[in-house]
């Protein structure tokens, strides 16, 4: 037996040397059919992310947990700060009424003293008669004729016309009665802010008359009322979901509440339901803010609309998503016809890793149903890597004997 021995380790015939590793065309097949198939997928979901307009990493990064949880939130964007206005717990509006106040009060004991010859927002302005006669409290007189009271017997006086003035005013009113609650008040008067921006960009761009400028302000006003009432009408809904959020912070908070298993992934559920279910409320509004965007570019002429569109500025989310895009298929297409193989296989590896680390499967209560297959795909990828499947039935086998090997032929 030990001459049998002998005689292998003579012959270097040992089962734990790697130079003896051979393969059959059936392990070159299957390997070919699993870099294909890889690619594949990797491919045809970048052509998906392509096509659909209403994509986005947002809820990716916005679900992240573990250790990189902060860097992944820190790249999604806050639509007109929904997430930062809204998505928090609730708070009564007694207690919010009173912290704002106090808020006020201290900022106006550190507010300097306005100058008693510079106007202030609301003040009469100097030669406004009419405004003028306002702030002491009587009817504005008129040159040619002064003002007289009917008495009895005197022709009833002609019904006047709608003053444009106070039907502005009466309409200030109503929106800030829409604009008082508490739940989204500040967040509609972000998006209206952005959106009355957002026109006056528009106009300069396509260089508005007067005319079409009263056209888009009465677009504005229509899209803000719209925006008002649907706000009114999801109103009792953001409610509940601040009041979810507080229950959430309640059971969070509970002693051992991650310990137990149920408990846990019960934990779990709720934060990915409360994560998912502001995209409807954001979905409608962004639905609102291009069909406004649309109508006040449709006021321009055709000869102005030759200057263009006026372009979105793009977000660095939207500027990452089509990075990933492009990298998704890239590197899908060279899996697929087998070019630069091994690099292909380690980045779509990579892109892996960084999906698994941002939800660790070892932090609770964190979404564990992807990370098998994801863990199966990224080894897979890895060990193509290591691997000349490329040249088996590849481009890589043309690019190997054209550029690799007279290189290694002259060392």
């Amino acid at each position: 037996m030990f001459d049998g021995v002998a005689r292998r380790l003579a012959s270097r015939e040992v089962p734990l040397n790697c130079c003896r590793f051979t393969i059959g065309i059936a392990s070159v097949v299957l390997l070919v059919a699993l870099r294909v198939a890889l690619g594949w997928h990797f491919f045809s979901q970048g052509v998906d992310h392509y096509h659909d307009p209403n994509w986005s990493s947002e809820g990716f990064l916005r679900q992240a947990k573990g250790p990189w949880a902060e860097f992944y939130t820190s790249k999604a964007p806050d639509f007109h700060g929904f997430h930062e206005l809204i998505s928090h717990p609730w708070q009564d509006p007694s207690q919010a009424s009173a912290a704002k106040k106090s808020d006020e009060k201290d900022s106006a004991k550190n507010k300097p003293a306005p100058s008693s010859n510079v106007p202030t927002e609301g003040d009469p302005q100097p030669g406004d008669a009419k405004a003028k006669a306002t702030a002491d409290g009587a009817q504005p007189k008129d040159d040619a004729k002064t003002a007289k009271l009917p008495t009895e017997g005197d022709p009833s006086p002609e019904p006047k016309k709608e003053d444009p003035a106070l039907k502005r005013v009466e309409e200030k009113l109503a929106e800030d009665l829409a604009l008082s609650r508490p739940v989204y008040e500040a967040f509609a008067t972000r998006v209206v802010d952005d959106w009355n921006e957002r026109g006056r960009q528009i106009a300069a761009h396509y260089d508005f008359d007067q005319e079409q400028k009263q056209k888009a302000n009465a677009v504005f006003e229509r899209y803000k009322r719209g925006l008002l009432d649907y706000l009114a009408s999801i109103e009792s809904d953001l409610i509940l979901y601040q009041r979810e959020l507080r229950r959430l912070d309640q059971m969070q908070s509970f002693q051992g509440a991650t310990d137990v298993p149920f408990a846990s992934q019960r934990l779990a559920d709720k934060r990915r339901e409360l994560a998912n279910q502001p995209n409807a409320w954001l979905a409608d509004v962004r639905r609102m803010e291009r069909e406004f965007n649309h109508d006040i570019a449709a006021i321009a002429t055709d000869e102005q609309e030759k200057q263009g569109e006026l372009a979105q500025p793009e977000t660095a989310l939207k500027k990452n998503d089509r990075i990933l895009t492009w990298a998704m298929m890239i590197c899908g297409g060279c899996l697929i016809v087998g070019l630069f193989t091994r690099l292909a296989a380690v980045g779509c590896a990579a892109f892996l890793l960084m999906v698994i680390m941002s939800q660790p499967p070892w932090v609770p209560g964190t979404i564990t149903t992807l990370f098998p297959y994801q863990l199966v795909e990224m080894l897979a990828l890895l060990a193509l890597a290591t691997t000349a499947v490329g040249r088996w039935g590849g481009l890589d086998f043309f690019l190997h004997f054209l550029i690799t090997a007279p290189f290694r032929g002259r060392r």
